[in-house]
């Protein structure tokens, strides 16, 4: 008898692991997981069949010539196919109900390289082709894993697909949109594809890598030990001093208490910027969770448009919990800092397995839309989540329908609470102008409460045209401001005019031509001056205005979205010191960049005659969403994603291109490894040195090179690769030769490079 395998380790088969128990141990973990949206059998099924074709003989052959090969990489390089086996036969034993049986079949055909297009019209996709050709013969393998003909077996996953198909088609929805049904029905293939991946991937570390393993955590505080440490925090902070800025904080966060107690579903939480959002939101969902035990609630995920807000939250939350052992916050982000990062948080960002997630909405959405196993792996762990998506109304309009659709899949689908946050006008809800909007979400805070009227710790004026050079003089004549402008080159030129006229001392650019380590250490120094009350003058594009946490007495932002201008005006006052605060509008001669950014500003141009007592009225947003949002529906899919899912019922999603298509930041742009400071210069020597093979880098140094890294555009870095930039690493770096274009206060100076095309350079 052939004893068949699924993992090699040294030369001694008795090391081996056995192919039946890791076929085991992958169906019970994606039974698990899939347990929680009521598909048990289905992950169970994929976790089965997932590796069907390591009982042939030419596998087991592989294998014992390939010492200590890992079989990840047997698939990937293309050695011995073992995953096809497994999708044809789930496709064989539901040829009587295809959907079912290409579901399953999409899965195990993707678990190494990920959901490919599944299209059978005109030329088959490769997926389609592939699930017709030959394969090696794996009948030796156990009666007991391949349960065709068990009636009860193949009636309980036709039952769950039933029941989720008619939940999907049922009222309104299905005519509203013919789309829908295949899009859950994707979305449902997705989440199955993360039962197995993310089992399979943890059945092989618990062999393969078993320190690993051990270190992830088996037990995890409750919500309500939780929530005992952020009661203890709140008690801290109420013996401030209260002011009236305080105490309506107290107000909102009295208002987060009440509703919690609500039923699972989809709420929106409308507080302005400087409300306490941060905290209060946290205090919903760890209430929320402990007030629907049945419900079995497993984490709190944070999605943030932005890393420097992001950063922000992570800290707060991270002191509130500090008195724990255990780690509580994961915070999941390209930017970490390394020394913030263990080894137990390194294991739980591959699949989010923490009680609180902090992460990026390119990080959480983009995963939703993935078919890339690395990506997809968290998905399941979604499910029973609270959600708190902050500052809701950021989200890309041209993505606008499927992410909506996303969200509502998780709520009406995937036990999970959302709750959309946002500093202006719920723009999100479903209005007759807005049938893609999301209907009947729960407001946290009542009505009554005048918060935008109570709250209004800012004045709001239009200043008019301006040149760079005016705009100069009256910022000369402040000590503390924030001036925020659309551009990278206008923000840098406001900022070396600046310079010239009062000097460098207390003056500060912020851009993403500057390496995140060096903003983390300039924002710093402006929190600090801030603080004690010194000069601070701080020119910045938009990062700065959504979410973190500075306050200044007079704010000057370039012409833009009365939401990007409400963002702006949070900035301003926020803890209401002053009597009122300044918010100035200004509009420099060129206008904004052909896109988003020159669209809203000619839409809030459009209201300032009629808003001009209160540019950030709720009417006024209101207003501008009207204009801007609501009626442009040519704009809610223009990347055709909903097209892609062309026929559920005969299995055509186009995967693969749906991901490709669904990028909130579509970057073209280059990484590139800059020189700042000690450790900036040390690690370029290191990459630029590095050997892939006998001398890798670490993880901790890959993560270390991306603190230090910025993006370029293509037509800035590749003509000068060999006099200013070089390709290191094969390849996989370029590191900025020429440490002169890269300056300590601007950042990247792209004038220095001689690219005279400023206006393409945004954010």
């Amino acid at each position: 008898m052939i004893n068949h395998f699924a993992h090699s380790k040294g030369t001694d088969q008795s090391e081996w692991e056995p192919l039946h128990k890791h076929l085991c141990d992958v169906a019970e973990r994606a039974q698990q997981f899939a347990h929680k949206f009521e598909a048990g059998d289905w992950g169970k099924t994929l976790g089965l069949w997932h590796d069907l074709g390591k009982y042939s003989l030419e596998f087991q052959d592989y294998l014992a010539k390939s010492n200590n090969a890992d079989v990840h990489k047997s698939e990937t390089i293309g050695r011995v196919d073992h995953s096809t086996a497994g999708a044809i036969h789930a496709k064989k034993v539901f040829e009587t109900n295809p959907t079912i049986g290409k579901a399953l079949a999409f899965c195990i055909a993707g678990h190494h390289a990920g959901l490919a297009n599944a299209i059978a019209v005109g030329p088959p996709s490769p997926l389609f082709e592939r699930l017709s050709k030959a394969i090696n013969d794996f009948s030796s393998a156990p009666a007991d894993l391949l349960p065709g003909p068990n009636l009860a077996f193949r009636a309980s996953l036709k039952q769950t697909f039933i029941d989720h198909w008619t939940k999907v088609n049922r009222g309104e929805d299905a005519s509203r949109n013919a789309k829908i049904g295949s899009f859950s029905w994707a979305f449902f293939v997705r989440m199955l594809f993360s039962t197995l991946v993310d089992a399979d991937f943890l059945a092989t570390e618990s062999f393969m890598s078993p320190a690993d393993a051990k270190q992830r955590p088996s037990d995890k505080p409750t919500a309500t030990t939780l929530l005992e440490c952020l009661d203890e925090e709140i008690q801290r902070l109420s013996h401030r001093l209260p002011g009236p800025i305080h105490s309506i904080r107290q107000e909102i966060l009295s208002a987060c208490n009440s509703a919690a107690t609500h039923k699972p579903g989809l709420f929106s939480l409308t507080v302005p910027t400087g409300g306490g959002k941060t905290i209060a939101s946290l205090s919903f969902a760890l209430r929320h969770m402990v007030a629907n035990p049945s419900h079995h609630f497993d984490r709190v995920i944070f999605a943030i448009p932005f890393t420097s807000i992001i950063e922000q939250t992570a800290g707060v939350y991270k002191k509130i919990f500090r008195s724990l052992s255990e780690d509580v916050v994961l915070e999941c982000h390209s930017n970490v800092e390394p020394k913030n990062e263990t080894d137990l948080s390194r294991l739980a960002s591959q699949n989010f397995d923490f009680p609180i997630v902090v992460t990026t909405n390119v990080q959480l959405f983009e995963s939703l839309f993935s078919n890339r196993t690395s990506r997809c792996r968290k998905l399941h762990n979604l499910t029973n989540s609270v959600i708190i998506l902050d500052e809701a109304q950021t989200l890309p309009i041209e993505l606008l329908q499927p992410t909506l659709l996303a969200i509502r899949e998780l709520v009406k689908h995937y036990g999970c609470s959302v709750v959309l946050c946002t500093a202006t006008q719920p723009s999100l809800s479903y209005r007759d102008e807005f049938p893609i909007g999301l209907k009947r979400p729960q407001e946290i805070v009542p009505e009554g409460m005048d918060l935008y009227g109570r709250m209004g710790r800012v004045k709001v004026s239009y200043v008019g045209d301006m040149t760079i050079e005016s705009l100069v003089s009256d910022l000369s004549r402040q000590n503390r401001f924030l001036c925020i402008q659309n551009t990278r080159p206008n923000a840098t030129e406001t900022y070396k005019l600046l310079q010239a006229s009062v000097g460098g001392k207390g003056l500060f650019l912020l851009s993403t031509f500057m390496c995140p380590k060096h903003r983390s250490q300039v924002f710093r120094e402006i929190r600090r001056r801030l603080e004690s009350n010194e000069t601070c003058r701080v020119v910045s594009t938009q990062l700065i205005e959504a979410g973190v946490d500075v306050d200044f007495p007079i704010v000057y932002r370039a012409i833009c979205g009365l939401d990007s201008i409400a963002q702006a005006a949070g900035r301003c006052n926020r803890e209401g010191k002053l009597d009122s605060g300044d918010v100035r509008v200004f509009r420099l001669p060129q206008p904004p960049p052909p896109g988003i950014l020159r669209s809203t500003a000619e839409t809030t141009q459009g209201l300032l005659e009629q808003f001009s007592d209160n540019l950030i009225a709720p009417e006024a947003i209101e207003a501008y969403f009207r204009m801007h949002y609501w009626r442009n529906k040519s704009l809610w899919d223009s990347r055709k994603i909903m097209e892609m899912h062309v026929d559920a019922n005969k299995g055509h999603i186009e995967f693969a291109d749906i991901a490709k298509a669904y990028q909130i930041i579509r970057d073209t742009s280059l990484r590139v490894l800059i020189p700042y400071g000690k450790t900036g210069k040390r690690l370029l020597e290191r990459v630029r040195h590095a050997d892939p093979i006998a001398l890798p880098l670490t993880r901790m140094e890959r993560k270390e090179v991306d603190r230090y890294s910025i993006s370029l555009f293509e037509n800035l870095v590749l003509p000068a690769i060999g006099r200013d930039f070089e390709y290191a690493y094969e390849g996989q770096y370029i590191l900025l030769l020429n440490p002169s274009l890269y300056d300590e206060h601007v950042g990247f100076d792209v004038k220095k490079i001689g690219y005279n095309d400023p206006g393409s350079l945004v954010v």
